[in-house]
């Protein structure tokens, strides 16, 4: 066992003293009562003898021990349990000869559907760092490629490996694909993506309702995607050994007319209460939207970390303060009866040890790297609800260290309407709000208005009263930060070589509330009744809570992994300063 603040043992050094002189004190007046009293009045006097003494101080020496050992937070390495909040998601791609038609609009002309699914399925991994995915590919047979996993570059590099299947197993089997998913232990799967165009061939036989009704049991929701042109293409089939052989002039061995079929992926979407919708180029925005709605309960996982033993220790100084209590009373030493109180302050500041335990061990893994399960720590110590201004700050900074700079700021936002004078979460979401701004630049420096929108609210949040202060540490650092972002503002000018100067220039500000936003009645993230948010002015509020909505619907909450400070050169990122201060864990 090991303590995580062994220096509080060191109060021993005052207390054992103590401890001894008080039994030294009884030990006198009960030798005292032995010589001079007779022995047959010696219990009116005293329900002590010498046995019963030093078990009395036994006792109290004991309870001392269990609430100093209680306080240096003993602990062992081992393994803890955590709730997992990510997703295991299957990409299954159809692989059959008629994904190789080219009839998918792109930016560059007609694209091959299979092309198109890959470059989907691309985009979805990259954005979604926390989830897990498997990937498939399916004709009329099915190819197993990689289990549920979080090595995302390895599932990046299969897709790009990925080809169409061979001549023999050109036809799309669904069944066949949905049974050789059902073979999956049931907790590596939880949703099921399905890139398609639905074609199958009419005089192929492919009975899949069956497998279907065992998906809908699990509750493992199936989504789908069709993929090409209703209408359709003619599509050119080679002979198989030309296409070995790998010629370019390759011999025409028939044509086929191929179209996108959508009532096969619906029947399947609609039977496992999931979602169809056909390729569009939003398409990538509407599957997260599926998968986060589609979320299954959070799941408990065992990782390594450390388990915390302090309840053991106060659990034994509690039975031991009601031995005492029963012990004293029964010796008539009414004195340490108000010890009895101790179980009772130490039942209505559990939550409050809990929660403090929880946020220092989210801090143990924030500064591992261990992001997720800082993540999860900081999380549970916000459920206890006992000062939840404190892991709501810890968790942004997580978030702000993920490159999640929308979720990091609603999370500051929270702290701030908890706690009102917060000044570290006010100084730390202006220097996220600043580095939110420098990733919106366009390289080109072309469209820079979501850019000023972040700096100028940046800078009303380093202009906000608690950091105004003279005795808050971190004024002056948040008025050099201030007077940077303002000569950064005055030097930020578009490219006279952009194609159109007129389209960066965002619409004013709505007079009504932002589209998404409360209606009548309702509270804003800004609002508050009778509380402050963050020492601005309700005028200053209302225009930081107008610009962040406009921001948010131009990015739709976007998330960005790549550190803002990368983009400075040196010299800058000298007069930048973030602030020691600001940037610490709070510890209880």
């Amino acid at each position: 066992m090991m303590l995580e603040r062994p220096f509080i043992l060191l109060l021993a050094i005052f207390i054992l003293p103590l401890l001894f002189w008080i039994y030294r004190q009884q030990w006198l007046a009960l030798t005292f009562i032995r010589q001079n009293v007779a022995p047959a009045r010696q219990h009116r006097i005293t329900a002590y003898s010498p046995l019963l003494l030093a078990l009395h101080a036994t006792l109290i020496t004991t309870i001392c021990a269990a609430l100093l050992f209680a306080l240096a937070g003993p602990y062992s390495r081992g393994e803890v349990e955590v709730q997992d909040r990510s997703t295991s998601i299957l990409i299954c791609l159809d692989a059959s000869l008629s994904m190789l038609a080219s009839d998918v609009e792109a930016p560059t002309g007609k694209q091959l559907r299979f092309e198109s699914a890959k470059l989907l399925a691309q985009s979805l991994i990259q954005s979604r760092p926390e989830d897990r995915f498997g990937l498939y590919t399916f004709s009329g047979a099915v190819a197993y490629h990689a289990p549920a996993t979080k090595d995302h570059a390895a599932l990046q590099e299969m897709l790009g490996n990925l080809t169409e299947h061979a001549w023999g197993e050109s036809g799309t089997s669904f069944s066949r694909l949905l049974t050789a998913l059902l073979r999956l232990p049931a907790d590596r799967i939880t949703q099921i993506l399905i890139l398609s165009d639905g074609e199958i061939p009419e005089d192929f036989a492919d009975p899949y309702e069956q497998p279907l009704q065992l998906f809908a049991e699990k509750n493992v929701r199936i989504h789908t995607v069709a993929i090409g042109s209703e209408d359709g293409v003619n599509l050119n089939l080679f002979h198989p050994e030309d296409v070995l052989a790998g010629l370019k002039e390759k011999r025409v061995h028939s044509e086929i007319h191929t179209a996108r079929m959508d009532s096969h992926l619906q029947a399947i979407a609609r039977a496992t209460d999931g979602t169809f919708s056909v390729f569009h180029k939003e398409i990538h925005e509407e599957i997260s939207t599926w998968l986060d709605e589609s979320q299954t309960d959070l799941r408990a996982i065992q990782v390594q970390g450390r388990k915390y033993h302090t309840g053991t220790f106060l659990w034994l100084a509690l039975v031991l303060t009601l031995l005492e209590g029963g012990f004293s009373a029964f010796a008539r030493r009414l004195k340490s009866l108000p010890l009895l109180a101790l179980p009772l302050f130490l039942s209505c500041q559990w939550n409050l040890w809990k929660a403090h335990l929880y946020n220092e061990e989210g801090i143990v893994f924030f500064h591992s790297s261990a992001m997720e399960n800082a993540g999860e720590s900081f999380l549970k110590s916000q459920s206890l609800g006992v000062r939840s201004e404190v892991p709501l700050y810890n968790e942004a900074r997580v978030e702000r260290e993920k490159g999640n700079y929308s979720q990091a700021h609603d999370l500051y936002q929270k702290a701030m309407q908890l706690e009102g004078d917060f000044a570290a979460a006010l100084f730390n979401d202006g220097v996220l709000l600043y580095e939110w701004g420098q990733k919106e630049k366009d390289p080109a420096m072309c469209h820079l208005q979501r850019t000023r929108e972040l700096w100028e609210a940046a800078r009303l949040r380093f202009q906000a009263g608690p950091l105004r202060r003279k005795e808050e540490p971190l004024s002056r650092q948040a008025a050099e930060n201030d007077a940077f972002i303002e000569k950064e503002l005055a030097a930020l000018k578009e490219n006279p070589d952009c194609p159109s100067n007129a389209s960066a220039n965002a619409s004013p500000p709505p007079s009504g509330p932002p589209e998404g936003g409360p209606g009548p009645g309702e509270k804003g993230p800004g609002s508050a009744s009778g509380q402050s948010t963050g020492g601005l002015s309700p005028e200053q509020e209302g225009q930081l809570q107008v610009e962040m909505a406009r921001i948010r619907k131009k990015s739709g909450g976007a998330s960005y992994k790549q550190n803002a400070q990368s983009q400075m050169s040196p010299k800058r990122m000298e007069k930048w300063k973030e602030g020691s201060g600001g940037e610490k864990s709070l510890w209880w």
